[in-house]
């Protein structure tokens, strides 16, 4: 019931209930009395919450210790020479109970609490482990296989495989993984074997591995690739893989590492209409850490991409965002996406895209969503301070 609806017999009677009236000392005492132990209670059973979450945490961590001993004892006892550079833990003889219990420990990267699985969340490299959130574990082993293959490369280049490519069967063998992209540090190492010590072979995943654990925060999402008109007179920003089918047929050439500009005058059918996305954290501005943040509308884009120009310079569907800010950019986007729903008096957010569609509306739409999400954004950060 609003205020202004309700009627005199249910309007509160502020006589009867005066802090002033003697009447109620006595009530207001016991209604004292009860409060405080209230309270007591609350802070008792709050108190016996945290010593509660304390001894899951405690639990967590004592799982984590058990699951390493185990893992020692079984490295100890068991064969595992086929992955032994970088093994697969979940092969090992470690109950599932063990390995599929949810952890507690920082990630060895960006320091944000894990809440995995154990088998999900660790990495072993020869003696070495790490315990890595699902981001930076994908980041993690991503880095050494691309680090393994350009070490191969500068091998073979250095000619290291003289020694080697009497075994032609077995060189023609990797380099036929490399070229299939199943290339990795185990396969590396085993190759390795043939014409090098162990001692040398450790140095060199050792090498590759620390030098994959330094790189990974250092990842940007987005490569700001900039491809030139015929002239250098504009330019949009592109991704790899557009660069490299465009050098692979002649359209383009090389300036730096960067920037590429046209060799003919077909500018404007070969590159991506967005334009640069900035590699800083949408949140916290840093640019560690960081991760692809997509915009919900972004999901959408095959179904509105025909209604936008191609070339448009659409700045607002891209951004990144960095792992301890990734969940907090995620919550502003689901309020977001309820608003526009709420708004539209609509069932879901496809439904708002749809209409905008049909309304020959939705580039002029992107720009509202991103508005909104944005001033959302930083409401949300004002109210946190």
């Amino acid at each position: 019931m609003s205020v202004s609806s309700a009627s005199s017999n249910d309007s509160f009677d502020f006589d009867r209930f005066s802090l002033s009236s003697d009447d109620n000392d006595e009530r207001n005492n016991e209604n004292i009395f009860e409060e405080k132990n209230i309270n007591k209670d609350f802070a008792t059973h709050k108190m016996s919450n945290i010593n509660k979450n304390k001894e899951i945490n405690k639990e967590k961590k004592n799982v984590v210790n058990i699951f390493l001993d185990m893992l020692n004892k079984t490295c100890e006892t068991e064969d595992t020479s086929s992955t032994k550079y970088l093994p697969n833990i979940l092969k090992f003889n470690i109950p599932k109970y063990i390995t599929e219990r949810i952890t507690n420990v920082p990630c060895d990267n960006c320091k944000n609490n894990i809440w995995q699985r154990i088998g999900s969340s660790f990495t072993k490299i020869l003696d070495k482990h790490y315990f890595l959130c699902c981001i930076c574990k994908a980041k993690f082993i991503t880095e050494i296989n691309l680090l393994t293959h350009a070490k191969f490369e500068e091998m073979e280049k250095n000619n290291q495989y003289s020694v080697c490519t009497k075994n032609v069967k077995l060189y023609q063998s990797i380099k036929k993984l490399t070229e299939t992209h199943k290339f990795n540090l185990n396969s590396f190492a085993h190759f390795l074997e043939n014409f090098m010590s162990n001692s040398d072979i450790n140095c060199i995943v050792m090498e590759i591995t620390e030098k994959s654990f330094d790189n990974i925060k250092y990842i940007k999402p987005y490569p700001n690739i900039r491809i030139y008109n015929f002239d250098m007179e504009d330019y949009r920003f592109t991704n790899q893989s557009r660069v490299k089918s465009l050098l692979k047929n002649g359209f383009i050439e090389k300036i730096d590492d960067v920037n590429y500009k046209f060799l003919k005058e077909e500018y404007g059918n070969h590159y991506e209409y967005r334009a640069e996305a900035t590699n800083k954290c949408i949140n916290c501005k840093t640019e560690l850490n960081l991760n692809k943040f997509r915009l919900e509308v972004t999901k959408y884009n095959k179904e509105f991409k025909n209604e936008i120009n191609k070339y448009e310079n659409i700045y607002y569907l891209l951004y990144a965002v960095c792992n301890g800010c990734v969940k907090h950019c995620d919550i502003v986007q689901k309020k977001c996406i309820k608003y526009f729903v709420e708004l539209y008096k609509l069932k879901n957010f496809r439904e708002v895209i749809t209409q905008e569609i049909n309304n020959k509306n939705i580039s002029k739409f992107l720009k509202i969503y991103n508005d909104a999400f944005m001033e959302l954004l930083e409401n949300e950060n004002e109210n946190k301070k």
